[in-house]
């Protein structure tokens, strides 16, 4: 053994004496899951759902040797395995990229330990120099720019996976070389050489790991003695045939310009642009030095970047970035024996960014995932100015303001990454926001103009998707302005808008479904069902599709056809809750309510957050009369989703059901604080406030109801209530008009003409009660109280002892025994009495 190993190995060890092993992960693990706590509720986005959920290869692959035959095996194979474990459930995805990002910090804080032990560097700290280390990959562990590639899931398992691999190789190549010869030597490098290969296979970006073993080799190993380097020659050239698996990708799939491999152009997935390989090349040299302004001060993050490429050589812009970078790689060079870490990591930056900002065009100029792996190269530039700094008589004295300033970075840039993981937590603000900061761009607006339709704001949709159509006639946003137009009761133009989606594109399996609703509701269903299965044929999973053709069957009265379809779909997605939920319903209304149940079930199973699926099940607890099952479900969802607007206040109202008034008023009231302008809670709890008799807090709270209503249905609905209050506090007169508000609005109601009946005999308009009774019995015969109250009027008011006697034996047999009971048997012999006295029999 050398005597300069000899030397510097009992300090490496050491780590483990002085430093608690466990400190330094658990600080690691402790501030990653702080910062990225809300990614665990950021849905699929962009083309999360394309290249993970509707990849043929992660949801149903042949057998698992086709994985290694896939364009980027190792990243589906994850994502197939969280698919198998957990469906579409992003929490676990979320979590499978925040495992990746943690163990490529730990992998991180290993190699920068090792480097700065073996470089003898910041010797003067002693012991303390160890929280050099845990500092910096702390810093990196929160750079907010980070964010891409970990909470946008596939890019958490291509371009994280990729680094993760890529740390690795280096830090196994690191051990082998710690242990010069043997067979432990050899497994070492057979790990980095394995540890390649699956970094090739996670993402083309490792196709510079040979290059940068080498290099690290070159430093920090052999000092810059060639003799000594070529010791490892043979090692060196097996790292580097690892990139012809890369090279086999290439040619053995095509990408197309999504990737840009294409060496001639790429078409900028942004708008219509062009990029030459030449353009390409001049305009990354400002885009490298704004990727590193971004490691250093994170502002303006976005998806989708509006970035025009280059024209010239000329521009200030180029020229100026291209002085920049000629200037860091100068002095790279020149300190590469001095201060081997700041020269080593400039080399890094600059390498490992060449895949994605070289000459070849790729769709987009910009994407922040793309400076992951090189801020690698950022932190082991700061290591070694760290140790420039620190040499500096003046800074070692100040070491706990130099603490002070760095643990307040380390807050500040957590708080950003906490904050932008929360924005990806809500599609609209996020897509608002990259709008905002790329204004004319054209995926942010057509996302936006989804999301607007999504959350039923129609006009903004509309105004944001033309904008988007404006800047590139994608087919994909004309579909969706097609759907906009008919939303908007302009069906002639919808029709329009969609066959010019699919003259663009006449496979756009979206376009044809939205123009097979159209059909549809134009009367023409067959037709409709026609171009339906044409969207079947060209995307054979595509749901919505099978869910239009299962309801137009349904609307020509084939439910079983319609079960057919929905079976038919599962056959190629067996675990889509959709189809499940679509079966439910199907089988309900065909009164098959044991199957409806069986499959809400199965949709709820697979996905159990589905708060469609549940609410449908609780509907048919509810109607079978099972009301701790449906509660049960309830608080199932309020686990899910403890401050949803929709799940308190339907477990309140089952709760007033069941008469717990105190947990009612407990779930109502909290509902009520996290949405006060809900319309249903603040009716439940109006509806609570009305049995508990506290009636002008009832009255209160229905009046508030009425400037929140969305139909018709609910306006009767609440009129009527308020009807209520105002006769149950003796003000007659202001409930019948309520209560004939509410005839007019809904008049299929027999409770609404019921109590408007007793309203006017309160008020002793017997004739107009009489008449509102027998609208009530029209709509439900078996109407006990309506049958009662006619009888009494016809016996006691309008004088028709025939009609009384009827409508009270009717209400007679209706009636539980009870007192009720009794006062009618009661009246019955009255009239018998009046009949005989008068000399005829009823």
């Amino acid at each position: 053994m050398s005597t300069l190993k000899k030397k510097l190995l009992p300090k490496a060890r050491a780590l483990t004496s002085r430093f608690s092993i466990f400190l330094p992960y658990t600080l690691i693990t402790l501030l990653a899951a702080i910062a990225y706590a809300p990614s665990f509720n950021v849905p699929f986005i962009f083309d999360d759902i394309t290249n993970i959920c509707d990849k043929a290869i992660i949801y149903n692959p042949g057998s698992l040797k086709d994985f290694f035959f896939s364009n980027r095996p190792v990243a589906d194979l994850v994502s197939w395995l969280n698919y198998q474990t957990a469906y579409l459930n992003v929490k676990w995805y979320h979590l499978t990229n925040l495992a990746i990002y943690l163990i490529t910090g730990f992998i991180f804080f290993h190699i920068l330990v090792k480097t700065i032990y073996r470089e003898g560097l910041l010797e003067r700290l002693g012991s303390r120099r160890d929280w050099v280390a845990v500092i910096l990959t702390l810093l990196f562990m929160v750079l907010p720019v980070h964010t891409q590639a970990i909470t946008y899931i596939v890019q958490g398992r291509m371009t994280g996976l990729a680094t993760m691999f890529y740390l690795a190789g280096l830090a196994l190549f690191m051990a082998g070389v710690e242990r010069r010869e043997g067979y432990r030597s050899r497994l070492y490098y057979l790990g980095s050489w394995s540890s390649l290969l699956l970094a090739m296979g996670s993402k083309e970006i490792a196709i510079t790991a040979p290059a940068m073993i080498l290099l690290y080799d070159l430093f920090f190993v052999s000092r810059w003695d060639l003799s000594r380097l070529a010791r490892r020659k043979w090692v060196h050239l097996a790292l580097f045939s690892t990139i012809g698996y890369v090279i086999w990708l290439q040619f053995h799939f095509n990408y197309g310009p999504s990737v840009g491999v294409g060496l001639k152009e790429a078409s900028a997935a942004s708008g219509t642009i062009s990029v030459k390989p030449f353009n390409y090349l001049i305009s990354q040299f400002e885009i490298i030095i704004y990727y590193l302004k971004l490691l250093v001060w994170p502002t303006g993050l976005r998806l989708d970047y509006y970035w025009l490429p280059a024209k010239n050589i000329t521009e200030f812009r180029v020229w100026g970035s291209f002085l920049l970078i000629l200037g860091a790689v100068i002095f790279a060079v020149r300190s590469s024996k001095r201060n081997r870490l700041m020269s080593f990591g400039i080399f890094w930056y600059f390498i490992t960014l060449s895949p994605e900002s070289s000459f070849i065009p790729l769709a987009d100029l910009v994407f922040e995932h793309r400076v992951y792996l090189p801020s690698v190269g950022y932190i082991f530039f700061l290591a070694g100015l760290a140790d420039a700094l620190l040499q500096l008589p003046a800074v070692t004295r100040r070491l706990k303001v130099v603490l002070t300033s760095v643990v307040l970075i380390l807050t500040i840039y957590s708080g950003l990454t906490f904050s932008r993981n929360l924005m990806w937590t809500d599609p609209l603000a996020f897509w608002e926001d990259n709008v905002a900061k790329s204004s004319g761009l054209f995926r942010p607006l057509s996302n936006l103009g989804a999301i607007y339709l999504i959350q039923n704001r129609v006009e903004d949709a509309r105004r944001t998707t033309e904008q988007a159509v404006s800047v590139k006639p994608h087919s994909i946003a004309l579909s969706n302005l097609g759907l906009i137009y008919s939303r908007l009761g302009q069906p002639q133009r919808a029709k329009a808008i969609l066959e010019q989606a699919l003259k663009m594109n006449p496979n756009n399996a979206g376009a044809l479904v939205n123009l097979a609703w159209e059909i549809h509701e134009q009367g023409d269903t067959r037709q409709a069902i026609e171009v339906a299965e044409k969207a079947i044929k060209n995307e054979p999973r595509l749901t919505n599709a099978y869910v239009a053709l299962a309801r137009m069957w349904v609307a020509l009265g084939s439910e079983k056809k319609a079960v057919a379809v929905l079976r038919r779909a599962l056959l190629v997605n067996p675990k889509n809750h959709l189809i499940f939920d679509e079966l439910g319903h199907t089988y309900k209304d065909m009164g098959l309510i044991s199957q409806a149940r069986e499959n809400f079930l199965k949709a709820i199973k697979i996905t159990p957050d589905f708060k469609e699926g549940r609410i449908a099940l609780i509907d048919i607890y509810k109607s079978e009369g099972d009301v701790l099952s449906a509660v049960k479900e309830y608080l199932a969802l309020l686990g899910w989703m403890p401050e949803d607007a929709d799940v308190l206040s339907g477990l309140g109202a089952m709760y007033i059901s069941m008469y717990e008034l105190p947990q009612a008023e407990k779930i109502l009231l909290k509902a009520y604080k996290l949405h006060p302008d809900h319309q249903e809670t603040t009716y439940n709890l109006g509806t609570l406030y009305f049995t508990l008799g506290q009636l002008d807090l009832a009255t209160e709270l229905y009046l508030k109801t009425l400037t929140q209503i969305t139909t018709q249905e609910k306006l009767s609905e609440v009129l009527n209530a308020l009807g209520l209050c105002y006769l149950h506090t003796d003000r007659p007169k202001e409930s019948l008009g309520y209560f004939a508000e509410s005839v007019d609005i809904c008049p299929n109601n027999p409770e609404t003409h019921f109590n408007y009946a007793l309203a006017a005999s309160i008020l002793n308009d017997y004739r107009i009660a009489a008449k509102e009774y027998r609208l009530a019995l029209d709509l439900n015969p078996n109407h006990q109280g309506a049958n009662q109250n006619l009888g009494i009027i016809y016996s006691d008011y309008l004088y028709d002892p025939v009609l009384a006697r009827k409508y009270l034996q009717r209400a007679l047999a209706l009636a539980a025994p009870g007192p009720d009971t009794e006062a009618v048997k009661k009246l019955l012999r009255q009239l018998e009495v009046h009949a005989q006295e008068a000399g005829s029999t009823l």
